[in-house]
């Protein structure tokens, strides 16, 4: 199946959790969007169902990247409106379309579910039972260089899990001279807290979510500034000229600059993190006002039926009041439909009566 190993040794087996791909030929024929729709309906995690749905989204015009990205929107649409505990399966059929589809040297699902799974992992880390599943099949595609390492590190943060050592960007970026040496602002982000990152599928609850996120991220952030700002008032205090020692770690006022520059960039870090945390709380209201006016539609549309139900109620009352009150009626009518058959109660009475 991958290059680098017989088709056995890259079978997706991990463990008795994760479901092994089956090597047989796929049948390229024609299939409906609806079939699909019904199959991702009643997805469950049994192997046929996942690979049936698995084969549906490569029978049709595999290499067509506009139909990938429409199959991989159905599929992402069905995984919101899913259960919490029901969405493994999902990434079962995605884990199945990646491997089969790169077998078959097509990179459509590949690309199409790149920017989805983010999201995707987030949403079925949210059940706990599943969260040790997801982090195996994401252990897999890396070893199995399904995707780049930085493409993985990405939707393993989603998980709300530290990052393995060997995935972490300071063991993997190389060496550089200690002079030369300057952090970036991204090289920070893999060491703020990530517990939070997680998606919710509610809204309010997401938004809620990134809001506590945020909240911990400038709280780390703040510390980091308070530790830098002490070391460069001790730096710019200090004698000029020190070891050789002190000057290969960086701790004399020879590398002032950049320590400078690098509280400057934490600084731009948590100044772009309060600016999001008023973005969010600004989105929390908007949210919060949509779902109260949703709720409200709802609530309106349920009382219209509960309406139309006492009126049905009261429609019935009254028809068996009135057979109480006119029994005759009610003997007519039943012997106006014999074997079936609707009789006139006139003309009944005419052949009862001669």
């Amino acid at each position: 199946m991958m290059a680098g190993g017989d088709e056995s040794s890259a079978a997706i087996e991990i463990e008795a959790d994760v479901k092994s791909v089956d090597d047989g030929v796929v049948d390229f024929a024609v299939w409906g969007r609806a079939e699909i729709e019904s199959e991702l309906a009643e997805l469950d995690d049994s192997n046929e169902r996942i690979n049936a749905v698995a084969d549906l989204f490569l029978m049709h015009n595999q290499d067509d990247e506009s139909h990938a990205e429409d199959l991989c929107a159905l599929w992402m649409a069905n995984l919101r409106d899913s259960d919490t505990h029901d969405r493994i399966p999902f990434l079962y059929v995605a884990n199945h379309v990646l491997f089969k589809s790169f077998k078959a040297k097509s990179t459509s699902f590949q690309k199409a579910l790149l920017p989805l799974l983010p999201e995707a992992v987030s949403l079925v880390s949210n059940s706990p039972a599943d969260r040790d599943t997801v982090l195996k099949i994401l252990r897999l595609w890396y070893d199995q260089t399904l995707y780049p390492l930085d493409a993985i590190r990405v939707m393993w943060k989603e998980t709300g899990e530290p990052l393995p050592v060997a995935w972490q960007e300071k063991h993997t970026r190389k060496a550089e001279p200690a002079s030369e040496h300057v952090e970036q602002v991204n090289e920070l982000e893999p060491d703020l807290p990530m517990g939070l990152k997680a998606r919710a599928a509610h809204p309010v609850v997401d938004c809620l979510k990134q809001i506590d996120h945020a909240k911990r991220v400038v709280e780390y952030l703040e510390g980091l500034l308070q530790a830098q700002h002490k070391d460069v008032m001790k730096m710019a205090t200090s004698k000029y000229f020190v070891t050789a020692a002190e000057i290969e770690a960086k701790e004399s006022p020879i590398h002032l600059r950049d320590r400078m520059n690098h509280a400057m960039q934490v600084l731009h870090i948590r100044n772009k993190y309060m600016q999001k945390l008023m973005m969010l709380q600004t989105k929390l209201r908007e949210t919060a006002q949509a779902q109260l006016v949703d709720e409200s539609a709802a609530l309106e549309r349920i009382e219209a039926k509960f309406e139309q139900c006492d009126n049905i109620d009261v429609g019935l009352a009254d028809l068996a009041d009135h057979r109480r009150k006119y029994p005759d009626e009610v003997v007519a009518s039943s012997k106006s439909h014999v074997n079936g058959y609707h009789v006139d109660v006139d003309d009944a009475y005419t052949c009862t009566s001669g």
